[in-house]
């Protein structure tokens, strides 16, 4: 359905028994809940694990948490809370809300998975809140990426989901069934096992197996390692999922199940960017944020890369030197021995320019006087017209001007007073040369 053009299109307070082999679970969700029976495939590795799950489903097609709340006293879900019993109740929101910028997501998604949390809380207390984490598009949502940037890939609509149902399980005290994170590390892995189907949103068979195994293992809190292996599928790709998903689940179980070993999440992370006056163009990038931690576990990576860096910081600031591109860093505060907080994510991009530095041309004299906030430009030997730019890091011309020789010498002067400090490139062109050279303002 098409919205207006500023809105995007829509395609441990309660004990665990660690023991226990039964669980009952409702999930709440759409097709992408329903495509491949995922509740049956989760209860089929449950009974090959000797385990049993009872489920019940509550689904609609495109279905977003207020479809579920707009409808609940009628569609019969609000019985099914009150009476039901359950375990858990998995939330699963329509695939690209949760990825919709800030003020959207806040508005139409956050307040829904809100009210829904709550009114399970207040009707069924001993049940804990799973919230489903899903996926990107395979190519990204070619839609609404010329809208919202982090709409253009996979991974950039996968790292948006990541972010936001994080923020709702942490906000509400519930947990995360970290599927969408299991599906990255399975495409970084090996990316000619597809999951998803040719709609290149809805999860393929394959897909559809790694979220159950999150699932098994989130409601049971136990590695998984079944031999069954369902129709369609081989053995090795599931012993290969099944890999997958003990790996993301258990390197970060106290994250997704939020267990009561918890302790303040750093505030308020930023990040300031200024640049080394070599020639390598490589950013310095000051990390900072609030928190009364002792220590902290900092790292970071390219937003496409797998591995992580990671750093033990004891301050509430730390350094990084870095080559351009678009990355990533998140942090959690280490409390003691026991006791750690949730990640808190953000990322940050800049680009070096792509014009090829050259300042070793004899004729040619640029450089940057503080004293008068102006660039100085001195060329001896020049009998053509020239074009003068001033371009930032992400080769935008922030000042175009023409100039015009006499007598074969050039001296003019650029007021670059408006302009933050940092660096910028001098680009000088005439009809039959190009020359560049770095300046940094401060």
């Amino acid at each position: 359905m098409k919205i207006k053009t500023i809105l995007f299109l829509l395609s441990f307070s309660v004990l665990f028994n660690l023991n226990a082999q039964d669980k009952k679970v409702l999930f709440i969700g759409n097709s992408y809940t329903d495509v491949n029976n995922l509740p049956l495939m989760v209860r089929n590795i449950s009974t090959s694990m000797g385990k049993t799950l009872k489920y019940e489903t509550h689904t609609a097609g495109g279905a977003q948490f207020s479809t579920h709340w707009n409808s609940i006293a009628t569609s019969g879900l609000l019985e099914k809370i009150q009476t039901g019993d359950f375990d858990y109740i998995v939330l699963q929101g329509q695939s690209q809300e949760v990825a919709f910028p800030d003020g959207q997501f806040n508005s139409s998604v956050y307040s829904y998975a809100k009210k829904l949390d709550s009114i399970i809380n207040l009707y069924s207390p001993q049940t804990k809140v799973v919230f489903y984490m899903t996926w990107g598009y395979r190519y990204g949502d070619a839609n609404n990426c010329p809208y919202y940037p982090p709409f253009c890939t996979y991974f950039s609509m996968s790292e948006r989901l990541y972010q936001n149902y994080s923020l709702m399980a942490h906000d509400f005290s519930s947990l995360i069934a970290p599927v969408g994170a299991a599906w990255r590390k399975s495409i970084i892995t090996d990316s000619t096992l597809v999951l998803h189907s040719g709609d290149n949103s809805h999860p393929s068979l394959e897909g559809t197996y790694l979220a159950s195994c999150v699932f098994y293992s989130t409601f049971f809190q136990d590695s998984l390692s079944s031999q069954d292996v369902p129709p369609g599928m081989n053995a090795a790709n599931c012993a290969f999922l099944q890999n997958i998903s003990n790996t993301i689940v258990f390197d970060s179980l106290a994250y997704w199940l939020q267990n009561e070993n918890v302790c303040d999440n750093p505030t308020n992370l930023t990040h300031q960017i200024s640049f080394s006056t070599s020639d390598t163009l490589s950013a310095i990038c000051d990390l900072s944020w609030n928190g009364t931690s002792p220590s902290y576990d900092l790292r970071y990576k390219r937003i496409n890369e797998e591995n992580w860096q990671r750093v033990v910081v004891n301050q509430n600031t730390y350094q990084l030197n870095l080559p351009s591109g678009n990355w990533q860093w998140r942090i959690k505060s280490l409390c003691d021995n026991t006791s750690q907080s949730f990640w808190v994510d953000t990322s940050f991009a800049f680009t070096a320019s792509l014009y090829q530095i050259n300042q070793n041309t004899s004729s040619f004299n640029v450089y940057y006087t503080k004293e008068i906030g102006k660039i100085i430009i001195n060329i001896e030997n020049i009998y053509e017209d020239l074009e003068i730019e001033i371009i930032d890091l992400r080769g935008q011309a922030l000042i175009r001007l023409n100039a015009k020789p006499k007598s074969g010498n050039l001296k003019t002067e650029i007021d670059i007073n408006n302009l933050s400090n940092g660096l910028y490139i001098v680009k000088i062109k005439s009809n039959s040369s190009s020359n560049s050279f770095k300046i940094i303002k401060t």
